[in-house]
Parts: structure tokens; C-alpha cells; sequence
């Protein structure tokens, strides 16, 4: 599977969605005036279903998780994000397949995060931990952290 967009992401971002009976519009916006979003590190083993998995309850196994600053978007539906940085990874040769970018509710209870975009497709994925720190530097072409 390519980078792709969860068809539950779209439908946030279009008419909103309900979570656990809480009705709600994803808003991509500014790290100042928009939802809280987050990426993680997926290690072996998951298979995302874009259809049907709509929030992190789904994604296993999560290795660690960053937060997303300074976002922009622009009028073609292109998502921006600063590079995100992961620190005090163990060196265990744990393998990142993947990562997933979820908006993040800010409760700790993985079946509300929406779960945004699923990526397989980067430079240096698969990734082996080795003890160091990780940025995610987002594609610099025209899709950036993705694109509606």
C-alpha cells in the first residue's frame, strides 16, 4: 500500500464525523487555531484498512508518538507541518515500517484520536533503531505530509 488518506480523515475534513458519539470537524489550521495532530512510528506487523480503522485503537504496534508544530495549508488542500523530532528511542533494533499521522484529542484514550494519514512510502522507511534521534522530515515535493 502507498501513502494514503483514511476515508474517516476525509470525512472530518469535508462534514465532520462522530467519535464515540461526539460529533466533531477535523481542522487542520494552525498549531495555534487548529486540532492537536501527532505522528507516530509504526513498527512491524500493522495493516492499515483505510476504510474501516478510524482512530490509534487500531494501530499496533505504536513505537512512539511526536507532536506536530507550526502547520499551514494551502488553497490546493496541501498539508505543511514542521519536521517532527523523536528523542530517547531505545537502541534495540526495533524496525519503523510506517508512520501515521492522528489527530490527537488530548485524553491519553486512543479510540477518540482520528487517524489521518498512513505512510510507507519515505525516504529511510523501513528504519532500525539504533539508540539515536529521529526527524521526520516531510516529503519537500508537492504533497508535503499529504494532500486532500
Amino acid at each position: 500500500m502507498a501513502n494514503n488518506i483514511y476515508d474517516i480523515a476525509k470525512q472530518g475534513f469535508l462534514t465532520g464525523v462522530s467519535i464515540n458519539g461526539i460529533e466533531t470537524q477535523i481542522n487542520w489550521g494552525s498549531s495555534t487555531q487548529g486540532d492537536n495532530f501527532r505522528v507516530a512510528l509504526v513498527g512491524e506487523g500493522y495493516t492499515p484498512d483505510l476504510a474501516t480503522h478510524t482512530s490509534m485503537a487500531s494501530v499496533s504496534p505504536v513505537i512512539a508518538t511526536a507532536p506536530l508544530t507550526v502547520r499551514t495549508e494551502d488553497a490546493n488542500g496541501t498539508a505543511y507541518a514542521e519536521p517532527a523530532l523523536f528523542t530517547g528511542l531505545i537502541d534495540d533494533g526495533t524496525v519503523v515500517e510506517s508512520l501515521v499521522v492522528y489527530r490527537d484529542n488530548g485524553n491519553d484514550i486512543d479510540d477518540e484520536n482520528i487517524l489521518i494519514t498512513y505512510i510507507e512510502d519515505a525516504e529511510n522507511l523501513p528504519l532500525i533503531l539504533n539508540g539515536g534521534d529521529v526527524t521526520i522530515q516531510w516529503d519537500s515535493n508537492q504533497d508535503k505530509v499529504f494532500k486532500l
